[in-house]
């Protein structure tokens, strides 16, 4: 069963299954916070079993997408991101996604919020500063992985697209997990701390030029080069 995630939270199914596709569209027209119909007029209008239908409603439930709730029937929830952060960790590794390919995902989601982020007007900068600052002037240490995690969780936010802030917050364990490594890698020698500045505050410096492109290229400089380096480092 595929399910897909949209930007306000709700969900479509995937075309493989006409039934699950059809439930996903019952969903959304009834709304978050409503109550389903009963399965039995569930089951008359999509045209399949009681036994069908409930297989499906359970898939959803364990999503959290619904809520059976004893003796007043099954309610849509707004799906909460930071809720599936969790449950999609776990996905993630049972369908064996591997850290390249989260990686890649990462990489498209940071360059295009920096795109977006770099055309949004009167844009708060002092958040990604601040991290820079703690780069430039502070050991490391804890402090300054933490700094890491939050200039990039912070850049995948500011620009206020609901749906790159929802997935930031959706992948917000795998995406820390990918830094946390690269910042045990990073404290073991990979490289001078001034690049560690220099990488980051070209990606501000670009946004606070309103240059679109060249926030783009910043970031993916800033991950060719820890790319490179930790390539180095494994081969070394």
């Amino acid at each position: 069963m595929t399910i897909v995630v949209g930007d306000d939270g709700l969900v479509s199914g995937d075309q493989g299954d006409p039934v699950l596709a059809r439930l996903a569209e019952l969903i959304q027209g009834v709304g978050p916070t409503r109550r389903l119909p009963s399965e039995r007029d569930m089951a008359a209008s999509l045209g399949v079993s009681r036994v069908a239908l409930r297989d499906r409603l359970q898939g959803f439930e364990i999503l959290g997408i619904l809520e059976r709730r004893q003796g007043s029937g099954t309610f849509v929830r707004r799906l909460d991101s930071n809720g599936l952060s969790s449950l999609l960790d776990l996905m993630l590794a049972s369908a064996h996604v591997s850290d390249l390919d989260l990686h890649i995902v990462r990489i498209a989601l940071e360059r295009e919020s920096a795109k977006q982020a770099a055309l949004t007007p009167e844009l708060d900068l002092d958040e990604l500063y601040r991290c820079v600052y703690i780069f430039e002037h502070g050991s490391r240490t804890k402090a300054i992985a933490n700094a890491d995690v939050a200039f990039h969780s912070y850049l995948m936010r500011m620009a206020g697209s609901p749906a790159l802030t929802f997935f930031a917050d959706a992948l917000q364990i795998s995406l820390s997990k990918s830094l946390q490594y690269r910042n045990q890698r990073w404290n073991r020698g990979l490289g001078v701390k001034s690049l560690l500045v220099d990488l980051h505050l070209e990606i501000v410096r670009a946004i606070e030029a309103r240059d679109p492109e060249r926030a783009a290229l910043a970031v993916d400089r800033h991950f060719i080069t820890f790319d490179s380096l930790m390539s180095q480092s494994k081969d070394s």
